[in-house]
């Protein structure tokens, strides 16, 4: 069954992030660890610890949303946030993660929007909604 995207919200410390238009993430990848001894026949290997990567987000531009504003004062503080991601299905991911990068952009025939990229610290928890 596959899941609609419209109705998801993003909060940052429980304040909303308004005008979400999409995102990505969860894209990590973990580390290989290296086994093979001199008597291995072939290169022999472990997975490390599980990494989530990032979660990155398109929005349209609001300097009033308060959530966006919040975005962008933890980048410039570097403080690890708390964020959760509701699903249209009510399901959440929730996990803390530092702003990497908050960009505008604009163009003719366009209107302003950002986009954050967000490192997740740390295990993402998905859980199903009551």
């Amino acid at each position: 069954m596959a899941v609609n995207s419209q109705g998801t919200t993003v909060t940052i410390d429980a304040t909303a992030i308004g005008n979400v238009v999409s995102y990505t993430g969860f894209d990590g990848e973990s580390t290989e660890i290296d086994t093979t001894t001199l008597s291995s026949t072939a290169k022999e290997f472990e997975i490390g610890l599980e990494d989530f990567g990032t979660f990155q987000m398109e929005l349209l531009a609001d300097q009033t949303d308060t959530g966006q504003a919040a975005l962008r004062t933890a980048k410039t503080a570097r403080s690890t946030d708390v964020y959760v991601v509701t699903f249209s299905d009510d399901w959440t991911a929730t996990f803390s993660g530092l702003v990497k990068s908050f960009t505008s952009t604009g163009g003719v025939d366009d209107v302003d929007k950002s986009s954050a990229s967000i490192r997740i610290t740390g295990t993402v928890v998905f859980a199903a909604g009551s």
